[in-house]
């Protein structure tokens, strides 16, 4: 089709009726042969599959996940009608009570780290009961996959809790953490199959078993004519 044609056709009333009439646009099948892991949808649907998810996770973090209990993908979160809602790409859960908030991120964003934070806060407000005490509050991740390099270190991972300015040795022990993943990093001592899947994630080079799995997982959900963005 013609550009001005694919434009016509993703316009909001075309879209609207193709999809009363359970009909896919040309423009959605075009994006979705486009996608790559690094989309969020696409990366939500294929990590809601704890084959592909467990061991991104372990990788990242450097520990061992017993079991996976719950994976809620493209999960909304919004604390008062007036409040800021936000749309988590991925929210975990393990069988320890712990919890994780995967994010896919593109395009650079000064704003980053206070984006990180309100992730943060709208998980802690939305499993805190009133009444309940603080202490029932659950170890939490927020880790952003990022296609660039947000701090300029060339870093694989920046990993950041919260200590004691005065002394660092002092940590505030709050079992909240922040994790930035740069799938261009080249510093930093990481498993070889956490470099496999970051320069997956990076530029769709397939190099090894893992990787080879989530493009199978890909590619599989490109050609299911049922699946495709829901938000296109």
């Amino acid at each position: 089709p013609t550009k001005p044609l694919l434009r016509l056709l993703d316009t909001a009333p075309i879209k609207n009726y193709a999809r009363d009439l359970g009909i896919r646009s040309v423009v959605e099948k075009e994006r979705q042969v486009e996608l790559t892991l690094m989309d969020d949808y696409m990366f939500a649907q294929v990590m809601r599959n704890t084959e592909h998810l467990k061991p991104l996770l372990e990788f990242i973090l450097k520990i061992r996940i017993q079991e996976i209990q719950l994976i809620e993908p493209q999960k909304s979160e919004k604390e008062g009608y007036d409040a800021r809602g936000v749309r988590l790409d991925l929210y975990v859960l393990d069988d320890r009570g712990v919890i994780y908030n995967c994010e896919v991120q593109t395009t650079s964003k000064i704003g980053l780290p206070r984006r990180m934070r309100y992730y943060q806060s709208v998980i802690d407000i939305s499993i805190l009961q009133p009444g309940v005490d603080y202490r029932n509050l659950r170890k939490s991740y927020v880790i952003f996959i990022c296609s660039y390099d947000p701090f300029g270190r060339n870093r694989f991972i920046y990993t950041f809790e919260n200590i004691c300015l005065e002394d660092p040795e002092i940590r505030f022990t709050d079992d909240a953490y922040k994790v930035v993943v740069n799938t261009r990093g080249s510093v930093g001592d990481v498993p070889e199959t956490l470099k496999e899947v970051l320069r997956y994630l990076n530029d769709g080079t397939v190099t090894g078993a893992y990787s080879r799995q989530l493009d199978d997982a890909v590619n599989a959900i490109k050609s299911n004519p049922r699946r495709g963005r829901p938000d296109q």
